[in-house]
């Protein structure tokens, strides 16, 4: 009868070692005693990722690990693991790169790189692999490798497999020249190069067996692939996405070229003759691999021609899943990729209410006619020019880096709108007009408004007498204004419904509010974008004195250590203040961001962290729902 975890066998503890992870196994038994660690020492093929530096694992196991995942730009070291097989780069830097060698990875069988930070050193990578440097390398993702200067390659006898994004179409017969035994080759053509057609290599028999080809989508470029074709006779599997002027001539010249193709797989735009007749029957009849292509007739007298069946199968669905579908998509590429494919799509998209429109320029609005009046949120960036009238029932409106004409859009036949956010315009005069018309109810539904970038008018401006807004219950301001939030008062007094209040400044002067208690106001967040903290809490006592009645409070401030610690040590976190004039909160967060932080020793600031904790707790010890939350960078 097993009554310990020793009892069990050697077998049944290398199976359960086969669902441990690496990191589990170091902590958990490695050292226990030397049975476990001679066994561990016997498990072969680990797996590691990285996530950091080198950990502990990592040196414990180096020789027994053979497949790596990297996903950090942190500074690792690959000398110790001499018997790697695998290695995966996701973000690449120069430290990482530069160790790449066949002297320290002499047993490379798999190598990819999907994002690189260092153009040269990857260059420099692609030159040493396709120059035969790793005999062992069979499979590579490079992601982007250009033509090499000088056509500087050696042959390459070791590689099968290799997938990769390249700017130039000319490195497609090089590399069949180059890598003499390969049988997948995958490529995505990031640029627009002709072919040169009068330099292709001469090359025999190639083994190549699968080849993919990617064009990339926005790309209208026609590729002379045709011309590649006779570069690799033995093709079994063919991948083609692109643009071509005649499909059929491109898949009759396919089925000559390659006799022993079985598969076929194809996302081809043509761009047909609009009197030509499409018989997809005789196209399926052309060759076996064909069997499921279908076309689909797009605008501008183009053709889809697919095997992709995702795509196809998309009228399948039924139409509450497509109205579904429909709601993550941008309206306007909606209706440039659905409207009039049929009536039943035409359908739908008529259907659909409450739309949401981004505008970043007016090229593409050439359908807005047909959905202006079902726009419901309306997004408009930078300075374009745009009509508020004709989207008719916006209800909701957001502009970013506006300028006058875009403002008086909004001054003018906005008056319906019931959510509004003015991010950082670019208008100080129509700017400050367009907020007295918010705060003076000529936005009669309004209920909530994001302002950024409000500044204080001038002594005598203030003084105007805002009429009251009554419907206007959530309000978000920032500024860098050190007078700003002296117009809380007036924008209080105005906003008399006002439930909800986000105000983020750059700093406080101690300009004295006078302010009516607000009855309605149960939620506030104050951010203070700047190192220097009043010296007093005068400027807090007054502020909160005109919200009484608030239930639920977040104050962000920011701090740098250890020039501030003494300061945070001794700080109150506002309880007096809070205590004796907010009796109705119930919640309370005071974030803490410390700027800097990397100056202190990680085990010195969990000390300090620990005693700003403690310090906040001994002012609220009698309130559970207060919170002190710390971050750093």
């Amino acid at each position: 009868m097993i009554t310990s975890l020793e009892d069990l066998s050697n077998e049944v503890f290398l199976e359960i070692f086969d669902y441990v992870k690496i990191h589990d196994l170091a902590y958990g038994f490695w050292n226990l005693n030397k049975r476990l660690n001679q066994l561990i020492r016997s498990l072969k093929n680990l797996s590691l990722i990285i996530k950091k530096e080198n950990t502990y694992e990592s040196i414990v196991f180096s020789q027994q690990i053979i497949r790596i995942v990297i996903v950090t730009l942190a500074n690792i070291e690959l000398n110790p693991f001499s018997n790697l097989r695998s290695l995966t780069l996701n973000m690449a830097n120069e430290n990482h790169l530069k160790q790449i060698r066949s002297d320290i990875l002499p047993n490379l069988v798999y190598l990819s790189i999907p994002i690189s930070f260092d153009f040269q050193l990857t260059k420099q990578l692609a030159s040493e692999i396709f120059s035969n440097c790793f005999t062992s390398l069979r499979y590579t993702d490079l992601r982007i490798v250009n033509m090499p200067d000088f056509l500087s390659w050696s042959q390459c006898s070791s590689l099968r497999s290799i997938h990769l994004f390249s700017p130039n179409i000319n490195i497609i017969p090089l590399i069949l020249q180059t890598c003499t035994q390969l049988t997948y080759f995958g490529i995505r053509i990031t640029n627009e190069h002709r072919l040169k057609i009068f330099s292709l290599p001469n090359i025999s028999n190639h083994p190549l067996k699968e080849f993919i080809f990617i064009q990339p989508r926005n790309s209208t470029f026609i590729f002379d692939i045709e011309s590649i074709f006779p570069l690799m006779p033995n093709l079994k599997r063919l991948d083609l996405q692109l643009y071509t002027t005649s499909f059929i001539d491109l898949i009759e010249l396919i089925s000559k070229s390659f006799r022993n193709l079985v598969c076929f797989n194809c996302y081809i735009m043509e761009y047909r003759n609009k009197d030509e007749i499409i018989d997809i029957y005789k196209i399926r009849n052309i060759h076996s691999s064909y069997f499921n292509i279908k076309y689909i007739l797009r605008e501008h007298d183009s053709c889809l021609y697919t095997t992709h069946q995702n795509l196809i199968r998309l009228e399948n669905l039924p139409n509450e899943l497509l109205i579904d579908i429909f709601k993550y998509l941008d309206i306007r590429r909606l209706y440039r990729s659905f409207y009039n494919l049929n009536d039943r799509i035409n359908n739908l998209l008529e259907s659909l209410n409450q739309l949401y429109l981004v505008i970043w320029s007016l090229k593409d609005d050439h359908y807005d006619d047909l959905f202006a009046s079902r726009v419901h949120t309306l997004v408009v960036h930078f300075n374009v020019s745009y009509n508020l009238s004709r989207y008719n029932n916006v209800r909701h409106l957001v502009l970013f880096h506006s300028k006058h004409d875009q403002i008086s859009q909004v001054m003018i036949n906005g008056s319906h709108l019931e959510t509004m956010s003015l991010i950082s315009p670019r208008c100080f005069y129509t700017t400050f007009g367009f907020h007295e018309m918010i705060f003076s109810n000529k936005f009669p539904y309004l209920k909530s408004c994001h302002l950024t970038n409000v500044y204080s008018p001038s002594f005598q401006l203030r003084q105007l007498s805002w009429s009251q807004s009554p419907f206007l219950r959530s309000l978000h301001i920032s500024s860098h204004d050190s007078l700003i939030h002296a117009t809380a008062a007036p924008i209080l007094n105005a906003c008399p419904n006002l439930h909800s209040l986000h105000l983020s400044l750059f700093q406080l002067d101690h300009t004295p509010l006078d302010v009516k208690p607000h009855e309605n106001l149960k939620k506030m967040k104050f951010i203070l974008n700047n190192l220097i903290w009043p010296l007093d809490n005068t400027i807090f006592e007054t502020f909160f004195c005109s919200m009484p009645y608030l239930e639920r409070l977040i104050i962000q401030r920011s701090a740098t250590i250890p020039e501030m610690l003494s300061d945070l040590l001794q700080f109150d976190w506002l309880s007096k203040v809070i205590t004796q004039h907010l009796s109705y909160l119930k919640q309370f967060i005071f974030y803490l961001h410390f700027i800097n932080s990397n100056k202190m020793d990680q085990s010195e600031f969990n000390k300090v962290i620990c005693q700003i904790q403690t310090n906040f707790v001994n002012n609220f010890h009698n309130y559970r729902h207060y919170r002190l939350k710390i971050s750093k960078i």
